[in-house]
């Protein structure tokens, strides 16, 4: 597995998303909704995820969006989502960080 998780007390300084074969940051949180970012492995968003569905069905019922897909991996918080098959820095629209590890 390819992880760029930095030592305990410290921060990431690049958060960066990617497939199920890639670690994310463990403590992002978005600052827009206050919320912490959940992944589903092996996951990608339904076309029609939009952001009144996050705010209500946020964090326990998010299923019902989601669809099987083999090396995808999903990211949320109660605002936005992303489903992502390569790893690439997270885009800028995103006003995710890390909470320290």
């Amino acid at each position: 597995r390819t992880s760029l998780q930095p030592r305990p007390g410290s921060k990431c300084h690049l958060l960066r998303v990617g497939p199920p074969s890639f670690t994310p940051c463990s403590r992002m949180r978005c600052s827009k909704c206050d919320c912490v970012v959940v992944v589903f492995r092996e996951r990608k968003w339904k076309r029609d995820t939009d952001y009144l569905f996050l705010r209500n069905n946020y964090p326990d019922t998010l299923h019902s969006m989601l669809e099987s897909d083999i090396g995808h991996q999903a990211f949320c918080c109660q605002c936005s989502h992303i489903s992502v098959s390569r790893v690439e820095p997270l885009p800028r629209q995103f006003k995710w960080f890390c909470g320290g590890h």
